[in-house]
């Protein structure tokens, strides 16, 4: 059996909006992490103008800096993965419910994490 949300509209439609906020910020955040890192060449990346590396640590921090952008950017991608997710559980009706034990998350916890799916429990083990 399929528990419905029992917030209220007013809380649900403050917490969607936050929600609908957070997606439009981190798609813009992962976009540019993912233009900035996929986009640029090695030169504009590291600013070198000669388009050569001539030492293996210059080749090197060039490659540490473009694996931070990625990480960055995978980061992002997962936290927009779990808005959308709370977005489709406010549609489907289901929001507000852990997804492992399936109790109530407590009010507080998704005005601090509107996207959270566990409760404080679930999400301690």
């Amino acid at each position: 059996m399929v528990k419905k949300c029992k917030l209220k509209k007013e809380v649900l439609a403050k917490l969607q909006k936050e929600l609908l906020k957070k997606r439009a910020r981190l798609t813009g955040n992962v976009e540019k992490l993912e233009s900035e890192s996929f986009m640029n060449s090695q030169k504009d990346y590291s600013g070198d103008i000669s388009g050569y590396k001539t030492h293996m640590a210059d080749i090197g921090s060039d490659a540490s800096g473009m694996e931070l952008m990625l990480g960055l950017a995978s980061n992002q991608q997962k936290l927009l993965q779990q808005v959308n997710d709370a977005l489709k559980r406010i549609e489907d009706g289901t929001y507000g419910y852990c997804s492992v034990c399936g109790k109530a998350i407590p009010q507080a916890r998704l005005e601090a994490i509107p996207e959270a799916e566990l409760c404080l429990n679930c999400a301690d083990k």
